[in-house]
């Protein structure tokens, strides 16, 4: 994927990678389940932000959506219905913003959920990746 100039300026201005904003555009795997050797997510970076949203904060703290909840990806409920697969069969990227808002949408029984925020990160303790997903109901 080539990143524009917008993409960039975003990415310096919110972390240290380039920042999606577009809910079709595939985020890089790399990005979206980071391996634990990778310094870049030893704490939680932005990699979707909504076109028209802004995330405030300060350095010491974790740069949020002001309003928006926020649900770690371990702690959604289990899929035991299927969802992901079922969402799969649609077509979408996996690694989209746009799949991700449909899943958190079935998952969380939520049909109105809007995603404007994903962060990413490595759970230090045991090496596993993790999504942080922001959202309005």
């Amino acid at each position: 994927m080539k990143w524009t100039k917008k993409h960039m300026m975003l990415g310096e201005m919110y972390g240290m990678i380039p920042v999606i904003q577009d809910m079709q555009i595939p985020i890089s795997r790399e990005y979206f389940k980071p391996h634990y050797t990778n310094p870049l997510f030893d704490s939680s970076q932005t990699i979707f932000l909504r076109e028209g949203y802004e995330l405030e904060g300060n350095s010491i703290d974790l740069l949020v959506v002001k309003g928006a909840h926020y649900i770690y990806s371990d702690r959604l409920p289990h899929d035991k219905d299927g969802i992901w697969d079922k969402i799969k069969e649609t077509g979408l990227e996996i690694f989209t913003a746009a799949f991700q808002e449909l899943y958190l949408r079935e998952i969380l029984g939520s049909p109105d959920l809007t995603l404007v925020h994903i962060l990413s990160g490595v759970n230090l303790g045991n090496g596993y990746p993790y999504q942080v997903y922001g959202f309005f109901e």
